[in-house]
């Protein structure tokens, strides 16, 4: 059985004559019994067995519970600003936040459309270019022809010098 803290009560028993000591002593088991149960129903025992038991005595807990309310009271002093106005820079950041993500929203939007417009006017460029080449090198070689010359000629457009395939 785990130690409910409302034990140490009966280590304070009162040295009085043995009639009120008897009722001291039934009034504080009640106690201790109303005590233990409103405990199980917050936690019940077999959790805290299954947990590993509570292997702290009651003292070494009050103590504990001590240091943590101290360090509550020295955070809470350390951190003045009320919660309400922490909460409200909170909703004023994001909503700044969230209307600056609407507005690159918008611009990533109008990119997005300018990139689409000017790949298409690219890859059509590059197509017009490609056809322009075959065009003027079918002219050049009918011209060639008109002239007598048999055969057709290669043009590298990019090193800009004819490449000979004729006869």
């Amino acid at each position: 059985m785990i130690l409910c803290p409302c034990a140490l009560w009966i280590s304070f028993i009162p040295k009085k004559p043995m009639g009120t000591l008897t009722n001291t002593y039934f009034i504080l088991d009640e106690k201790l019994q109303e005590s233990c149960r409103k405990a199980s129903i917050i936690c019940p025992e077999s959790k805290i067995e299954a947990l590993g038991g509570c292997k702290r005595t009651p003292e070494q807990l009050c103590a504990q519970l001590n240091r943590l309310n101290q360090r509550l009271q020295s955070e809470s002093q350390r951190y003045a600003e009320p919660i309400e106005d922490l909460r409200m820079i909170y909703d004023k950041k994001e909503y700044t936040i969230l209307r600056k993500q609407q507005t690159y929203e918008a611009f990533r939007e109008k990119l997005n459309a300018c990139k689409e417009a000017l790949d298409l006017r690219w890859s059509k460029l590059q197509r017009n270019a490609t056809l322009l080449k075959r065009q003027l090198t079918w002219q050049f070689n009918a011209h060639l022809r008109k002239k007598g010359i048999s055969g057709h000629i290669k043009v590298s457009y990019e090193e800009k010098n004819p490449i000979s395939g004729g006869k």
